[in-house]
């Protein structure tokens, strides 16, 4: 994800990191000039990307919440997912790094809700491993009216990580 975001002019670009852990991607971005706003479920995660943020000197709004449900409703140049793909419900917290739903719910809601923070320019880049159920996800953001655009693939640590644009269908 780092390698393709290089490659992006993201002076003065709105971005918008859901699932953002450590904030990684997102205090790059932050010292590439983008204006960011870092999510993430887990209270762990929020105090480790705010703290990360003031350790690496950038501005990163940070809030926590389930997908979109504690962000205003706006519309970012670049929405960067790293979600959990694994299907199993979340015991605790800490899972929801890992797990999706049983009925892959995360992605469910994502696709519902992505729609009311994109428009015409957005790009929606998501990365996912070969070990996740691809064709499952497509099929979940098919249904709310997306496509995936395969933008690049690397092997990393045995496994293939493909990154997808995720579009919304063009009419026929």
């Amino acid at each position: 994800m780092l390698k393709h975001l290089e490659k992006i002019d993201l002076n003065n670009k709105t971005l918008l990191e859901l699932g953002a852990g450590t904030g990684l991607i997102s205090i790059f971005a932050a010292k590439q000039n983008a204006i960011v706003t870092a999510t993430d479920i887990t209270s762990a995660a929020i105090t480790n990307i705010k703290e990360n943020a003031e350790n690496n000197g950038v501005d990163v709004k940070v809030i926590q919440s389930d997908l979109f449900d504690n962000i205003p409703v706006q519309s970012f140049d670049l929405i960067i997912i790293n979600p959990p793909y694994f299907p199993k419900d979340p015991k605790d917290e800490k899972e929801c790094a890992w797990f999706c739903g049983s009925d892959f719910q995360f992605f469910n809601k994502l696709f519902e809700q992505v729609d009311n923070y994109i428009n015409t320019s957005t790009e929606v880049i998501m990365i996912l491993s070969e070990d996740c159920e691809i064709e499952k996800i497509m099929r979940i953001a098919n249904k709310n009216s997306f496509d995936f655009i395969e933008i690049d693939k690397q092997r990393v640590w045995g496994e293939w990580n493909y990154l997808f644009n995720i579009k919304p269908e063009v009419p026929s």
